[in-house]
């Protein structure tokens, strides 16, 4: 069971942390997981099975300790050292020598007993830890949309000043333009009318 809370705990954070290729792989791992749990059970291989859990689970443990990926799960994996550490201990020393396993097994159960409770403590522990990791990533995200949001108001913003100050410019221009014909139409009636008086009061001038 507990190869199956590990692949499933270790998928879901390569999920969220996008982290594909692990993903897969821990899928991988909890569907062989599960498999194998329904294989022990229908075949009853118990030694067989012991010992390929104790290496699948070494290999799950420390595997993903080397990764830097992973170094925030660090404590979930160091929960469940203890435990592993303690039985594959007694299975060892059970197949290397079981009468010396049956005058010490009762200190292998009472370590046991303490790895479950280190085990629960420190995923009670990890678990709070990562809740509030959680938030803070949600809080971060938030963050991050109101900052997007805000930039491409401010994009479209200084666009639509842009263009507003265009039409504006251009306006302008035109206003200008047309003060312009405005001045030259009234210099040239102005030249018209005085043209005009010159014209009546030296009649003179006609011929």
């Amino acid at each position: 069971m507990i190869s199956v809370v590990f692949s499933d705990r270790f998928r879901k954070f390569a999920k969220v942390n996008l982290l594909l290729k692990w993903e897969k792989l821990f899928k991988g791992a909890l569907i062989f997981s599960v498999g194998f749990l329904i294989f022990e059970a229908i075949f009853e291989s118990e030694v067989f099975a012991k010992w390929l859990w104790h290496f699948y689970l070494l290999a799950f443990i420390f595997i993903p300790l080397r990764q830097m990926e992973f170094r925030s799960m660090r404590m979930f994996i160091v929960a469940f050292v203890p435990f592993l550490l303690v039985t594959v201990s007694s299975d060892l020393t059970e197949l290397v020598s079981s009468d010396f396993f049956k005058t010490t097994e009762v200190y292998f159960k009472n370590a046991t007993a303490l790895t479950y409770i280190w085990m629960a403590a420190i995923l009670f522990s990890h678990n709070r830890q990562s809740k509030a990791a959680e938030r803070d990533r949600l809080k971060r995200l938030k963050e991050d949309e109101i900052n997007r949001a805000i930039a491409i108001r401010k994009v479209e913003l200084e666009v639509l000043v842009s263009n507003r100050t265009a039409e504006l410019t251009m306006q302008k221009e035109e206003l200008e333009q047309a003060f312009k014909l405005f001045l030259n139409s009234i210099s040239e009636k102005r030249l018209s009318v005085e043209n005009l008086i010159l014209y009546l009061r030296f009649p003179e001038k006609r011929h």
